[in-house]
């Protein structure tokens, strides 16, 4: 049954370039970064990034995806816990023209394992939380063209980037745990 006012709006509220603007990932994040450069974005514990720095450092990760290799329309896996770089991701991502896989951090070996091989993943970023997890895995796919990076911790750095430099010929892409926080 039709409303009165859909008569009277017809037409009226048609979508036009003065009332409706497509708001996707893509363009909302820089439209927010313009409106709002200085608001609050993100804060998680200490951590603080207004809608300026989140554009910029997403801006980042996509460029260190492409600098990686992964071309349109390739997956880039990421595990790692709600922290401000999954969020990051999902614009990331997409900016560089990838697909964002993401994997849920209480999966067990043998399943992630078997996404990595059938998501055909290019570039996988996980937490060093999830190292351990993410080297296992790793020896269980059979897709051996994934570029690996770890957000490395001073102790683990030597054990994590002697396997990831043994399975894609250099031990981690992007940015350094210093840069990242």
């Amino acid at each position: 049954m039709e409303h009165y006012l859909d008569n009277i709006n017809k037409g009226f509220m048609e979508p036009r370039p003065a009332n409706h603007i497509p708001l996707t990932p893509l363009s909302f994040l820089p439209r927010i970064a313009s409106i709002y450069p200085k608001r609050d974005a993100v804060i998680y514990g200490k951590r603080k990034y207004n809608w300026s720095e989140v554009y910029e450092r997403s801006v980042r990760l996509a460029s260190a995806i492409k600098n990686a290799g992964v071309k349109s329309g390739e997956v880039v896996t990421i595990m790692a816990p709600n922290i401000p770089e999954m969020f990051e991701a999902h614009f990331g991502v997409a900016m560089a023209g990838a697909v964002l896989n993401t994997l849920n951090t209480r999966l067990d070996t043998d399943t992630i394992a078997y996404i990595l091989e059938h998501a055909d993943t290019r570039l996988l970023i996980t937490d060093a939380a999830f190292g351990e997890a993410m080297k296992t895995a790793l020896t269980k796919t059979e897709n051996k063209k994934i570029n690996c990076e770890y957000d490395l911790t001073p102790s683990r750095a030597p054990e994590i980037a002697k396997h990831a430099r043994e399975r894609v010929g250099r031990p981690w892409l992007g940015l350094s745990p210093t840069e990242r926080s």
